[in-house]
Parts: structure tokens; sequence; C-alpha cells
């Protein structure tokens, strides 16, 4: 083999090489691309499970204040039965 075969031998070789780096570069890259994508993904399921946490602690929230609400009025009304039952025993006992 001659100087100048084995410099094109060489020559060829190492485009060979450079394309095959190539192709792992590019490679490398899409799986990069995928994995960012991959973790935009699980960003967003947390973002929206968090939102659904947010919720559920408002649902809760608004219940307990629907029930203290509930047991005021319940406390607000226990004068007005007391006074009915005395007016009713004094009635009776008048009789």
């Amino acid at each position: 083999m001659s100087e100048v075969e084995c410099l094109i031998y060489v020559v060829v070789s190492s485009m060979s090489e450079v394309e095959s780096l190539m192709s792992v570069v590019e490679c490398s890259m899409s799986v990069a691309e995928y994995s960012t994508s991959v973790l935009d993904c699980a960003l967003s399921v947390v973002e929206y499970l968090m939102s659904v946490v947010e919720c559920s602690l408002s649902v809760v929230e608004c219940s307990m204040s629907v029930l203290e609400c509930s047991l005021s009025k319940v406390e607000c009304s226990m004068p007005v039965v007391e006074c009915s039952m005395y007016m009713t025993v004094c009635q009776l006992s008048v009789k």
C-alpha cells in the first residue's frame, strides 16, 4: 500500500469515525430533549396534584365554616327554647 493510499484510507476511516460520533451526539441530544419533556410533564402533574390538594383543603375549610355556623345557630336558639319551656311551665302552674 502506498503512502497516498494509506493516507486516503486514514482520511476515509476518520470521516467514518466522525459520522459515528455525530450520530452519537444527535442521539444524546434526542435523549436530552426527551428527558426534558418527561421532566416538564412530571412537573405539570405535581402542579395539578398540588392544586387538587389546595382545592380539597378549601372544601374542608368551607365545610368547617358551615358546621361552625350551624353550631352557632343551635347555641343561639337554646335560650329561646329554654324561655319557651319556662313560659309553658308558668302557664301550666297558673292554671
